[in-house]
């Protein structure tokens, strides 16, 4: 049970143990609570969530909704997109496509390879929270005419700007630029682990949530189309 929970935690802690030295190993207090460590390790996405939603799903009551005027980013299209939501990268604000979709994708992963460890933990829900909100913000983030995949917003905020500035997101009133992927932009890496993130949360959610699990299966679907018909091209960092 602990080298499960300690497997589903981060693939970091176990690489660290296995260099450990004998005497390091032995320093180690046998008592350790990896499931609380477990639970405070997923408290990170409740901090850094972005959006008009954060009052309602975040864990953390300090934090409010804030930056609620993502939800009027424009496409490439001339349209209104609503790209609030997501999750700021770390300490700063900007809301960058590919570690984001790679975060989604590793903890879906992870909670489909050690589904039993969060249950018995009472983590369960908690993570179907943080899953859930990391994909609401993947289909607002796919823009789509007749069905088909015309553009993904990839990333929001400007990191020149937002990295020279600090104060709490609640308050924070800069310009946020949406930048998206197109046909002449394909930006195949964060597309395809958006694919990825979506597509592990069918699997760990139709047995509980039908409906919702189809919903990111359809878009999973979508995305990868998109991906596979257009020239492939590595996102251009921002």
């Amino acid at each position: 049970m602990k080298n499960k929970i300690i497997s589903s935690i981060m693939a970091l802690a176990i690489t660290t143990t296995s260099f450990m030295s004998g005497s390091m190993v032995n320093a180690v207090e046998p008592n350790d609570n990896y499931a609380r460590l477990l639970q405070y390790s997923m408290y990170f996405y409740d901090a850094n969530m972005c959006g008009t939603e954060v009052d309602n799903y975040s864990a953390m009551d300090w934090r409010g909704n804030c930056h609620t005027d993502d939800a009027n980013a424009t496409a490439p299209n001339g349209k209104s997109v609503d790209v609030s939501g997501g999750y700021h990268d770390a300490g700063d604000h900007v809301k960058f496509g590919l570690p984001q979709a790679y975060s989604a994708s590793v903890l879906g992963w992870g909670y489909y390879e050690f589904k039993d460890a969060y249950t018995q933990t009472g983590q369960a829900d908690h993570m179907k929270t943080i899953s859930t909100y990391f994909a609401n913000y993947f289909k607002n983030c796919t823009v789509m005419e007749n069905g088909k995949v015309t553009a993904f917003c990839y990333q929001v905020g400007d990191g020149d700007i937002d990295h020279s500035y600090w104060n709490a997101p609640e308050v924070d009133e800069m310009e946020r630029k949406g930048w998206f992927a197109t046909s002449e932009k394909p930006t195949t890496d964060c597309i395809c682990n958006t694919v990825a993130s979506l597509a592990v949360n069918y699997l760990n959610f139709k047995d509980t949530d039908l409906e919702y699990a189809e919903k990111c299966l359809d878009y999973a679907k979508a995305l990868f189309k998109f991906a596979d018909e257009n020239e492939k091209s590595v996102g251009k960092p921002e």
